[in-house]
């Protein structure tokens, strides 16, 4: 059985200062070069829930995917160190790369290529444009099932136990292969740490890389522009008055605010 784990790189948004949230108008983005490199926390969910499946079954083969260049070494290392088969890196410029879409097509072609795939992980979305699309288009694109908000899987026999978040709770699926699960976060689960001589390893083992396939438009939409909602924080201090309690006038502050939001 062979599992594969879709990774990308972000900037971390943790370190971005609250005044560098400014939009640049010609290039419609903002100016975030300075952010640390990490991997897409989503991507970090999908690619425990893989190394978990590995953890149950020993003759599953493991393997991470990015789209990227020299700067996205280090995630892939990092699946190699926590003890992932093997990587692949498509080489593209990832800033150049925003178009959901286009992503999946490029992950389409090198999977296709592999052969027998029996379940391909994708984390819920990106923490740079937070579409929220990729894992669902290269299922579609790969004629496979797709199954999005995923918290869990476990291989039972021939078909996989899909545990995902519904609006009232949890479902469990069993469904066979192959098929694309998008998997979310859950508070109890992070990914694993490397020890310092599995990282020390890592970067002995060998990345393979392929050229990005020419198969599809590198950008299907137009971004017409950009804008960050500045909020205002009001403060209402309320005091017990000989007319009315703070109760009251919590009650007629949140009447007043329903009304201007109706």
């Amino acid at each position: 059985m062979k599992v594969i784990s879709c990774i990308k790189q972000v900037r971390n948004l943790d370190d971005i200062l609250p005044y560098d949230w400014i939009v640049d108008e010609q290039k419609l983005g903002v100016n975030i070069a300075y952010a640390n490199r990490i991997m897409n926390t989503y991507d970090e969910m999908a690619l425990e829930t893989m190394l978990q499946l590995c953890d149950a079954d020993g003759d599953i083969e493991s393997e991470a995917i990015t789209i990227g260049n020299k700067n996205s070494e280090s995630i892939l290392r990092k699946a190699l160190a926590i003890g992932v088969d093997n990587v692949v890196m498509i080489e593209k410029e990832p800033e150049a790369i925003e178009d959901p879409y286009y992503i999946a097509s490029l992950l389409k072609a090198e999977i296709s290529e592999q052969g027998d795939v029996d379940l391909i992980l994708c984390g819920r979305q990106a923490d740079n444009g937070n579409n929220g699309q990729t894992g669902q288009i290269l299922a579609a694109m790969l004629g496979w099932p797709c199954i999005t908000m995923v918290t869990d899987v476990e291989v039972q026999g021939n078909k996989f136990l899909i545990s995902h978040l519904m609006s009232g709770g949890i479902e469990h699926i069993s469904i066979q292969g192959p098929l694309v699960v998008c998997v979310t976060q859950l508070r109890n689960k992070y990914l694993r740490m490397a020890s310092l001589m599995a990282s020390m390893e890592a970067k002995k083992k060998q990345i393979k890389r392929k050229p990005a396939k020419k198969s599809a438009k590198e950008v299907n939409y137009i971004l017409s522009s950009i804008s960050i909602d500045n909020y205002e924080n009001d403060c209402v201090f309320m005091e017990d008055t000989s007319e009315m309690s703070k109760a009251e006038q919590l009650l007629n502050l949140i009447a007043q605010q329903s009304q201007k939001g109706a």
